[in-house]
């Protein structure tokens, strides 16, 4: 029974590139060997290295930083005049017209990686651009509906709250709003260069 627990690994603890930590939820106290069956309870909870920042537990923070998010995506490095929605509209509308053009890049990727596919299997180099080209094209893919979404805003914020207030892992995250783990951490620590870069130094000196 211990040999086929080990070959299993149901309790077993891997830390991210963001310094959190990702586990399956379960200890040895979980474990109970009564006749031969073994009962397994699971717990939810995630341990990480680092602290929550304090940009997601204030509501008023949040919101500006979201905003400076997407004013950084499209190139504005300077708050914009405005109200926050004013500003964070007007970023959605310079995100979403950049999706023809990124939408053609993608056409002829996808059009490439069509016509070298046929020759992968008898020419190396074809297999090694196929290569290149499915990770190229998944992340041209990922990032353009991340920037053409009109929910993007309500998704960044749903990913915010569930990773930092819920404590929910990566996994559970990118799941429940349609990204995937990798772009979740992407995310949050953009969200975190922003804040830096933008923000703490401004709210710094609030408090000084």
């Amino acid at each position: 029974m211990e040999q086929e627990l080990a070959r299993f690994r149901p309790i077993s603890v891997r830390q991210l590139r963001d310094g959190s930590f990702e586990h399956s939820g379960l200890d040895y106290a979980n474990i109970n060997l009564e006749h031969g069956n073994v009962h397994i309870t699971r717990r939810t909870g995630t341990w990480r290295k680092k602290p929550v920042p304090e940009w997601a537990l204030s509501d008023r923070k949040l919101c500006e930083l979201i905003v400076c998010f997407f004013e950084a995506r499209v190139g504005w490095r300077r708050d914009q005049p405005g109200t926050l929605k004013e500003r964070l509209d007007r970023a959605v509308r310079f995100l979403q017209g950049f999706a023809p053009e990124r939408n053609l890049a993608l056409d002829l990727l996808c059009g490439e990686y069509v016509a070298r596919k046929r020759y992968a299997e008898t020419m190396p180099e074809c297999a090694e651009r196929c290569a290149a080209l499915e990770r190229e094209i998944e992340t041209k893919d990922t990032g353009l509906r991340f920037s053409s979404s009109p929910i993007t805003p309500g998704v960044v914020l749903r990913a915010v709250h569930l990773y930092h207030r819920m404590r929910m892992d990566c996994v559970e995250v990118g799941r429940l709003c349609g990204l995937k783990p990798p772009h979740v951490r992407k995310l949050l620590h953009s969200l975190e260069q922003v804040w830096q870069r933008r923000l703490a130094a401004k709210y710094a000196s609030k408090l000084a």
